[in-house]
């Protein structure tokens, strides 16, 4: 969970250093069309974390 927080806010902050004049609004309005638009990757996040963490049973 750590890492998918800590790319979000590196992208957080790489849109902010490309235009750190972004008010809320905007920020607001180009994240929910990041999040309507690309929903399908937070599944693609949650399947990768889950086989990421598999632990192998020892005997």
């Amino acid at each position: 969970m750590k890492r998918v927080l800590g790319m979000g806010i590196t992208l957080l902050g790489v849109i902010f250093l490309m235009n750190p004049g972004f008010t809320t609004e905007e920020l607001l309005a180009t994240s929910t069309y990041f999040f309507i638009s690309y929903w399908p990757l937070i599944l693609i996040f949650i399947g990768v974390y889950l086989q990421a963490n598999v632990k192998k049973k020892r005997r």
